[in-house]
């Protein structure tokens, strides 16, 4: 896994735990964050609700971190997201 350039945008530090049935900014910052960096775990367009394209992206991103698949962003996923480099705030 490797980092480059975070993405302008990014500020305001995201909170746990964001899950399926979740509308808002902070899903919408943290489907930006998973496509720029997991293109290819994420294929859907980021639109601010955690359904279940958002759910299977975030368990193949977690299959990739070898942490629990359990498609919500929690905080040891958060974790783990961080030990890469990978920026977990938003604007």
């Amino acid at each position: 896994l490797t980092v480059s350039a975070a993405p302008k945008e990014l500020s305001q530090a995201l909170d746990t735990p964001l899950g399926p049935g979740k509308w808002n900014s902070q899903v919408l910052a943290l489907q930006k964050i998973l496509k720029y960096y997991f293109p290819a775990q994420t294929p859907y367009n980021p639109d601010g609700g955690y359904g279940a394209r958002t759910k299977a992206g975030m368990i193949k991103v977690q299959d990739l971190l070898q942490i629990a698949a359990t498609g919500v962003f929690d905080q040891e996923t958060a974790v783990k997201l961080q030990e890469y480099g990978v920026p977990l705030s938003y604007k």
